[in-house]
């Protein structure tokens, strides 16, 4: 009956503009197309009538479907693309494809004993997908994205930025958005790299038409219009509609159109049951098994579900795809088992629906029963246990208890969690009730920290074991912070430390670290009385006391005390890595960074180094956000917010929503200082303004960014209300460190341009005075400037160049530089002021510092010089991430080589070798190691670190 139904009408426009997308990637542009629309609505048909002429013209095609009752199925959408191409590929081709980086990928398919980390597995899919797509142009389809489970759609998120050199599509079809609420697919419609075709009901004319062509004859008007208000001009259930319609004998005339009227949306229910009806109990029988196991399922497994034997369930299979209810299938790219699925989603359901709860429950026990036997992936078989009935059954507690810590291993908190929720539901034996318990709270806590705390609160009951109550106190107590509900987790953590053996020192000093994270969150006034105890007490190489002195070190570094520096450096170590203590190495390296530490960026690309490979994407993103604060404050604008670019990517895919408003800073910072003030402003109302609170917030960076952008627009008086503001806060609350909030030096210039000198010199002094305290370079040169520029004295601007000249404080130093040669210029010493500004002018350049070249160009030529207009020349205007990328090339790797070192794409690699080339005046790769040796004396100091592009 569906040959009465064209391949297509009236899609015209969408069919030209998917064609486009495939030949723009043929071009090798990759990007993602979406196909959205209602169900039914003709997605599948308009992506594979497009994808049909692509693979005539040479281009594979790997597909995968998202279904409604898999979406816990970790990497489920992954395992469909690639696993049967992978199967059946030569073994010399499988290893092409999953050599280098891309052998990650094998963690997400399930064939990797040792678990790779989360990033390390995306990254590894993007490197499969670049490889497989080097032999030949790939698309990836997926039909219904919106029933993805969330680790594939992470790896999409993943991979779309990174399209762009691929000759690789992703075209997908989803549910319109109303019908979906996915934060990832938001994320992905929202890419500039994607494009959304949008498919609209069918217009009256069209349903006619179809109409006609299955009557073979004209409709009456009445009919035809019937037809269409009762389908929504949806071409699936106009469909229904006519066969409903050819099976009641119904002619196409006007009489018949209130009967189809009454028919509406519950077509498509209404045809199958009456189709189904006309079925063999066998055939009932084999529908309903494939509507439990699941679309694409082998047919000897359907046989065993339906207890039908290979003759029984071949009749049954034929007559279900004369009936249009199956497609038959076969798998491992033709050379597998015959399998079965549903001719689309809403027939599956409509049968699946028929089942009564009792039976639903009871279909998916057995079918976690046959997969079981067949030796299937555990979490193929959890999938059906979330379904089945609870049983207090001990063999089923531990599968679903082992699906959890698979998928949490690749990456999937959130099957996670619903694998250990089934299990404690279950329930199991008693003496694993506790364990699930604290597994089910830590998992939680990575998406719903409530619910999370009740887990870890229930758990906590159930043990009066002091060690057992403390080591789940520590994850507890972290969560009641972030819950804002410090007194309780104040008393957990007490409670646990009291009833704790002294001998237990690395739990002690974890709930100390706790202890001191709560009073420092809650600005508690003993914390001043805490901390000088547990500074006295010895130290030790285990995890907790490195957190306990990262977070002693933060709290040294508020109050302005220089020995923190020494205790920061002690607690760094990757044990702190654990996604439970990642706080704590972020406030170890924040001191270091506001001491002006000279290996900390090194520090951090070593962390960031075993964070791709091992670690988890939260990790990945704090590291990702400390280097982008490292290049920030070194002046390294182009890879400060290259950094603060992926950390953002990384944070939104993991659901890090914490961590916005610090890259909301980082952006609208070096936006500012490259001259984008609009951006910056944008940038700072969207990702940080909706989070700031500055009796919450005082102690961070971004907190004086506000006055910084009001005093760019000339709204001093705004500015200063909001510098005196933070001021009042910080003070309140112990924060004095000018490193860590310039709130002073800010409110000076606000009081300067409000000609309120007196007062801006006693606030720029005392800032001067702290500095000094502190004595890092970056903090005493920036108040040495700003006391020089609103004082107009040349002597405190030597000073702040003569400091930070030996810094790696590179952004500072051209301020100074900038500020001297004005100072100089305004008191009639051109030629020294020349000198001055023509160094601050290539230092700007270098940093990128765009607003600041202008300034200091406009400088030089009242000075009577003639500034360059071009960028620097030569080795030392590489940037840090094209000298690595230089120094890689000069030793002879490929651009793919540097690329899989540097965790970028290719594509990355030959935009940074193109100005790597021109900046060098060279032509060839040859030439780069004696182009490169001219650096190697060069004056200004390397802070080392590569950044992640």
């Amino acid at each position: 009956m569906s040959e009465w139904i064209p391949r297509l009408l009236e899609r015209d426009k969408e069919l030209a503009e998917l064609t486009q997308a495939i030949e723009t990637m043929l071009g090798g542009s990759g990007r993602l197309v979406v196909v959205e629309g209602t169900a039914g609505i003709g997605k599948s048909r308009l992506l594979h009538e497009a994808i049909a002429g692509a693979e005539e013209a040479g281009v594979r095609v790997l597909s995968a479907r998202g279904a409604e009752l898999e979406q816990e199925f970790t990497f489920g959408i992954v395992r469909q693309l690639f696993e049967s191409l992978l199967a059946g590929a030569e073994a010399d081709r499988r290893r092409e494809w999953l050599a280098g980086a891309a052998a990650a990928a094998e963690s997400a398919l399930g064939w990797q004993q040792a678990v790779a980390g989360e990033f390390a597995v995306l990254h590894g899919l993007y490197w499969l997908t670049a490889n497989v797509s080097q032999d030949q142009p790939l698309i990836l389809l997926t039909d219904d994205l919106q029933w993805a489970d969330v680790p594939s759609l992470r790896f999409l998120a993943y991979l779309l930025p990174r399209l762009d050199g691929l000759q690789a599509l992703v075209a997908a079809g989803v549910r319109a958005q109303a019908e979906i609420d996915q934060p990832l697919l938001n994320q992905l419609f929202t890419d500039p790299a994607c494009q959304v075709i949008h498919l609209g009901p069918l217009p009256l004319e069209a349903t006619s038409h179809l109409i006609s062509t299955a009557f073979h004859r004209e409709p009456d008007d009445a009919f035809a219009a019937a037809c269409h208000a009762a389908s929504g001009g949806n071409p699936l259930l106009l469909g229904e509609l006519v066969k409903t319609a050819v099976a009641q004998g119904l002619a196409p005339i006007a009489e018949h159109g209130p009967h189809i009227l009454s028919l509406g949306p519950q077509a498509v229910a209404r045809h199958v049951a009456l189709r189904m009806a006309y079925l063999t109990a066998n055939d009932r029988a084999l529908a309903l098994a494939v509507s439990v196991l699941g679309d694409d399922v082998d047919m000897r497994l359907a046989a065993e579900l339906a207890d039908l034997d290979s003759v029984a369930v071949m009749r049954s299979a034929e007559r279900l795809e004369r009936e249009e209810i199956l497609r038959p299938g076969q798998s491992g790219e033709g050379s597998g088992p015959i399998t079965l699925a549903f001719v689309h989603p809403l027939i599956r359901a409509t049968v699946y629906n028929t089942l009564d709860p009792a039976e639903r429950m009871a279909a998916h026990q057995q079918a976690a029963r046959l997969l079981t036997t067949a030796h299937a992936d555990t979490e193929r078989v959890a999938a059906h246990l979330l379904y089945a009935a609870p049983a207090a059954n001990a063999t089923t507690a531990h599968i679903l208890r082992t699906a959890a810590h698979g998928a949490l291993t690749r990456g999937s908190p959130q099957a996670a969690h619903a694998y250990l929720k089934r299990c404690l539901d279950e329930p199991p034996p008693p003496e694993d009730q506790y364990p699930v318990l604290v597994e089910l709270g830590t998992v939680t806590g990575m998406t719903d920290v409530p619910t999370a705390i009740e887990y870890l609160t229930q758990a906590q009951a159930m043990t009066t074991d002091p060690v057992q109550q403390a080591r789940i106190a520590t994850p507890l107590g972290t969560m009641l912070i972030f819950d804002q509900r410090y007194e309780h987790a104040l008393a957990v953590c007490q409670n646990a430390l009291a009833d704790l053996p002294p001998t237990i020192t690395d739990l002690r000093h974890r709930l100390q670290a706790s202890i001191v994270l709560v009073r420092l969150s809650w600005h508690d006034p003993q914390l001043m009385q805490l901390t000088e105890q547990l500074r006295r007490q010895p130290s030790d190489d285990s995890a907790g006391s490195h957190a306990l002195d990262g977070l002693l070190s933060f709290h040294e570094a508020w109050l302005n005390d220089p020995s923190a520096a020494q205790r920061a450096r002690r607690a760094l170590h990757e044990d702190l890595f654990d996604p439970v203590l990642a706080h704590t190495y972020a406030a170890a390296v924040w001191t270091l960074l506001a001491a002006d530490d000279d290996t900390v960026m090194r520090d951090l690309d070593a962390a960031l180094d075993t964070a791709r490979r091992h670690g988890a994407l939260p990790t990945l993103v704090v590291i990702l956000l400390a280097r982008a604060f490292g290049w920030l404050y070194h002046g390294a604008l182009t890879e400060a917010e290259s950094e603060a670019r992926a950390c953002l990517q990384h944070a939104r895919t993991s659901g890090f929503e914490g961590i916005m408003p610090h890259v909301g800073y980082v952006l609208a910072a070096a936006a500012f200082e490259q001259g984008r003030l609009d951006e910056a402003q944008q940038t700072f109302n969207e990702l940080t303004m909706p989070h700031l609170s500055y009796s919450k917030y005082t102690s961070d960076p971004f907190s004086d960014v506000l006055p910084q952008l009001q005093l760019a627009r000339g709204e001093y008086q705004q500015a200063l209300q909001s510098a005196l503001t933070i001021g009042r806060l910080c003070t309140e609350h112990g924060l004095h460190n000018p490193a860590l909030n310039q709130w002073r030096s800010q409110a000076a210039l606000c009081l300067h341009a409000l000609n309120q000198d007196n007062e801006a010199h006693a606030i720029i002094a005392e800032e001067i005075d702290l500095a000094q305290q502190w004595g890092a370079p970056r903090a005493l040169g920036r108040a040495l400037r700003i006391a020089g520029a609103i004082t107009h004295n040349t002597e405190s601007l030597r000073q702040a160049v003569a400091i930070l000249r030996p810094s790696t404080a590179d952004l500072e130093l051209t301020k100074a530089l900038g500020e001297l040669g004005t100072a100089l210029n305004h008191q009639n010493q051109h030629r020294q002021a020349r000198t001055h500004l023509r160094q601050g002018l290539e230092l700007a350049l270098r940093c990128g510092a765009a607003r600041l070249a202008d300034h200091i160009r406009t400088e030089l030529t009242a000075a009577g010089a003639r500034p360059r207009r071009t960028a620097l020349s030569g080795p030392d205007s590489l940037t840090p991430s094209e000298r690595r990328v230089a120094e890689l090339a000069a030793q002879g790797h490929t651009n793919r080589d540097i690329a899989q070192q540097l965790f970028v794409t290719p594509k990355t690699v030959e935009v940074h070798l193109s100005a790597i080339y021109r900046k060098l005046a060279i032509t060839r790769r040859h030439q780069l190691p004696d182009a490169l040796a001219t650096a190697k004396n060069h004056t200004r100091p390397d802070f080392g670190g590569t950044v992640a592009l």
